[in-house]
């Protein structure tokens, strides 16, 4: 079920959460009276939060606004406006801006850690992971708190070293307490590291410590949904899907939604989810959202408009040419026809030293299978499945599929 990992999520969550960053009370400025800059600004902050906490993606147009105004009626040593503005441009996919932001905000205050994490987490979509390192290293130096250590528990992820990122992942957890989301947050995400070592018992108990210490709190359910599906338990899972999509309709849950619905034949229902992940994307461009590797793949998956998308994925990879970018881009180009072009992109996703994916294997293996590449396809496909509790449920289906066929071939 999980896709690509976004480390930009970070931006509008544990930031926003745990990095010293306070939001005004709603409702604490009458519309008549004028604000200054830092009031302004730190509006734009909770309109960033509001932006994450209901997946709506035109709480990231008024946060433009208000830091707008705020940097018109101060321009210089306005720190606040600064981070929002690199927060912003993360959320908004454009971490090229966000490094520039990041480090204005930076140079005026060198002792707030908030603008390192932004800053890792734009150099780590932009490929500069020694770079994103260094920021996220700075930040926990400054600060170490629940901003900080996740941080440092995904930079271990990434490197491979799962010990390692459960010792920073329980550090957070010691610093955001034993109640409310913050700890329940990084309950989901120990038990992320626990699912990815295919530990599913652990995995789901700390998930469900999560649900329990802040009720209501959708992502330690969709982890449970996770483990369910791995458990072969689709109808639980989709009903706790069902539960957090109609709550938070990320992206991510309307489509796994989907997924789950599909796999199990519900056509219609599937139809309605993707068409609302759809819409979903539709208004986060409407809201000055720059393209990412999750539209680019739900579309090309859906065969939305896909000359657009490979448009938009070609921009992507002139920016980022990471593997995530690559393996979205060999795949619009495979579902427009052109696999010649595709080939080689797969393959160098595929074989990433910096990322293991198993969608990546899942690709490259599709894409060789339609060149008549057929031990390469075998070759991709056995290490997808190695890694299949990683992939959707219609995944799951699609490689099972594609394994039976080319094992029948010579």
């Amino acid at each position: 079920m999980k896709r690509n990992v976004v480390v930009v999520a970070l931006a509008l969550g544990v930031v926003l959460l745990g990095a010293g960053l306070f939001f005004p009370p709603l409702g604490v400025h009458s519309q008549s009276a004028p604000l200054d800059a830092k009031s302004l600004a730190l509006e734009a902050l909770a309109e960033l939060r509001r932006a994450r906490d209901e997946a709506e993606p035109a709480h990231l147009s008024r946060a433009d606004s208000l830091l707008e105004r705020s940097l018109d009626t101060q321009s210089d040593d306005n720190f606040e406006a600064f981070v929002g503005s690199a927060a912003l441009a993360n959320a908004r996919h454009d971490f090229s801006g966000s490094v520039a932001w990041a480090r204005t905000a930076i140079r005026t205050n060198p002792h707030n850690a908030a603008p390192y994490g932004l800053l890792g987490d734009a150099l780590f979509e932009l490929g500069r992971h020694r770079a994103s390192n260094r920021a996220y290293q700075d930040m926990i130096d400054i600060r170490p708190d629940v901003g900080s250590y996740v941080r440092a528990s995904y930079a271990y992820q990434f490197r491979g070293e799962t010990r390692a990122a459960k010792g920073a992942m329980r550090l957070a957890l010691a610093a955001a307490g034993s109640h409310g989301e913050e700890a329940a947050w990084v309950r989901h995400q120990l038990g992320d590291i626990y699912f990815g070592a295919g530990r599913l018992g652990k995995a789901a108990r700390q998930n469900r410590i999560g649900t329990k210490i802040a009720s209501g709190f959708v992502p330690p359910q969709v982890g449970l949904a996770e483990v369910a599906v791995a458990r072969g338990d689709t109808k639980r899972a989709t009903a706790i899907m069902e539960r957090a999509a109609a709550k938070l309709p990320t992206l991510e849950y309307l489509v796994t939604l989907g997924d789950l619905y599909a796999a199990t034949g519900a056509t219609s229902a599937a139809d309605r989810a993707y068409a609302d992940a759809a819409a979903k994307i539709r208004s986060y461009y409407d809201h000055g959202v720059g393209p990412d590797v999750d539209f680019v793949l739900f579309q090309s998956d859906h065969r939305i408009r896909l000359l657009d998308t490979l448009q938009a994925a070609r921009a992507m990879h002139a920016l980022r040419p990471t593997a995530p970018v690559k393996d979205a881009l060999a795949w619009t180009l495979h579902r427009l026809g052109r696999d010649e072009a595709a080939w080689s992109l797969a393959r160098q996703a595929a074989s990433s030293r910096s990322y293991t994916n198993p969608l990546f294997d899942l690709h490259a293996g599709l894409i060789a299978e339609s060149m008549g590449h057929t031990e390469e396809a075998r070759s991709y496909l056995h290490a997808a499945a190695r890694g299949r509790l990683q992939l959707s449920p219609v995944h799951v289906i699609e490689l099972r599929a594609a394994l039976r066929r080319v094992n029948r071939r010579p």
